[in-house]
């Protein structure tokens, strides 16, 4: 008898302990189908703060690569024709030069939020993930040290020829509220032009790199849309 009460016991014993680890697994199952839908759910939320920024950033690089585009042609204009006396020629090409100086500034907030707090495995994808890198830790960086050398040579080469030796205020050129506006005198622009042709040799070849910089980021963020779309219809 007593054998039959230990047998007894034991394979209740055994019974709650089964109890117990499917319960146990249950809840651990349960755990995981809840953190599963936690991590889609932020990784919903990091697909669509991407997408929503690389749309913008993909419209203002757009207007700064046709503003450089044109910057370029007329700095190619000014190296190899001679337009000596073409006053309103040469006019027409300062404006579109100095619009070249325009930068990009890409919004890198929601992936610096991402890499702070350590969500680059939410990004499922090797080939995206590998992709976001590379456009905001290498052509980013690359692209910024390029335009900050574009951007020195401007200031203190391009912009101090035009706007300190080229430029004078006129009561010709008012503007809506009658108040006094600049404009390139003629006189000084033949003065100064050859030096200005000469600071454009120094700085034509480092903004073509910077131009071709960014048609690259331009590609990255267009193929990077294209990509993020197609995984949140998923």
């Amino acid at each position: 008898m007593e054998k039959n009460k230990t047998g007894k016991y034991l394979k209740y014993a055994i019974g709650e302990i089964i109890l117990v680890v499917i319960g146990i697994l249950i809840a651990l199952s349960i755990n995981n189908w809840n953190e599963n839908r936690k991590s889609k759910i932020a990784s919903v939320e990091i697909y669509n703060n991407l997408l929503q920024t690389l749309r913008q950033d993909s419209i203002k690089i757009q207007q700064i690569i046709k503003f450089q585009k044109r910057s370029i042609e007329a700095q190619e204009k000014i190296l190899t024709s001679n337009m000596q006396s073409d006053y309103i020629v040469k006019n027409n090409l300062m404006i579109d030069i100095i619009r070249g100086s325009i930068s990009f500034f890409p919004n890198e907030g929601p992936y610096n939020s991402i890499v702070s707090n350590n969500e680059l495995d939410l990004i499922y994808s090797k080939t995206l993930k590998t992709s976001i890198i590379n456009l905001y830790d290498f052509q980013y960086k690359r692209y910024k040290n390029i335009d900050a050398i574009v951007d020195n040579k401007f200031q203190n080469q391009i912009f101090s020829i035009i706007d300190k030796k080229m430029m004078i205020y006129s009561v010709d050129t008012l503007s809506k509220d009658g108040q006094l506006i600049r404009r390139i005198d003629p006189i000084l622009l033949n003065r100064h032009y050859s030096e200005l042709e000469s600071e454009i040799k120094d700085t034509y070849r480092i903004m073509k790199t910077g131009f071709i910089s960014l048609l690259e980021i331009q590609k990255s963020i267009n193929d990077l849309i294209i990509i993020l779309k197609e995984d949140l219809d998923e």
